[in-house]
């Protein structure tokens, strides 16, 4: 799959046997693993940076052609996003992992910039029975590349906006109550050239 990106550049999908490509348990029977890559292609020039990298069980049936295996964080920078994250809110006392005799309680509320192929906020929402996220991304290339061919599935606690990070934001932190917008903001945003842009890290 390639796709032009509204900011320059293109993105592309390629495919790649994995080594388990067995199914998970409950697929159906002929059904495969696969690797998934995403990687954005500057208009200039050239690199070689991977954006995201899913695993997907590919179907048999006439269910959707693939789905991503949301417990699998392939690259070693999302595994350590989602640990720093989640330590950090353990520590402040956010309810990351309630206990079944806690009363439900306020859920917690993650902010995703930049959904790549999916892969951290369907971590997230899976792995937390308590977790809503919401990722904004700037590109609707970049969602149609993770719905279709990456394997991503937004649900009732996953939501995409496709708007400016930074708009979004600011608006939330208007609109937001005494407890604030989300819990935590994960920023994992890049362009084609694979930079952060810059109003994500800029001190003005």
């Amino acid at each position: 799959l390639s796709l032009p990106l509204d900011g320059g550049g293109s993105l592309k999908v390629t495919a790649h046997w994995a080594s388990e490509w067995l199914p998970p348990p409950g697929s159906v029977s002929g059904s495969f693993q696969e690797w998934r890559v995403l990687r954005f292609v500057p208009k200039e020039g050239a690199n070689d940076l991977l954006q995201s990298i899913t695993k997907v069980c590919v179907s048999a049936d006439e269910s959707p052609s693939s789905r991503l295996q949301a417990d699998v964080l392939p690259l070693a920078y999302t595994k350590s996003l989602a640990s720093v994250t989640l330590a950090s809110l353990a520590v402040l006392g956010a309810p990351v992992l309630p206990s079944p005799e806690e009363a439900p309680g306020d859920p917690l509320r993650v902010l995703c910039i930049g959904l790549g192929g999916g892969s951290l906020p369907s971590f997230l929402a899976t792995s937390l029975p308590n977790c809503f996220v919401d990722v904004v991304e700037l590109e609707p290339a970049v969602l149609q590349a993770s719905t279709t061919a990456l394997g991503f599935v937004p649900g009732d606690r996953i939501r995409v906006f496709i708007e400016d990070g930074i708009d979004f934001v600011k608006r939330a932190a208007v609109e937001s109550n005494e407890k604030g917008a989300y819990d935590a903001v994960l920023v994992d945003a890049y362009d084609a050239d694979g930079s952060v842009p810059r109003e994500f890290w800029a001190p003005e």
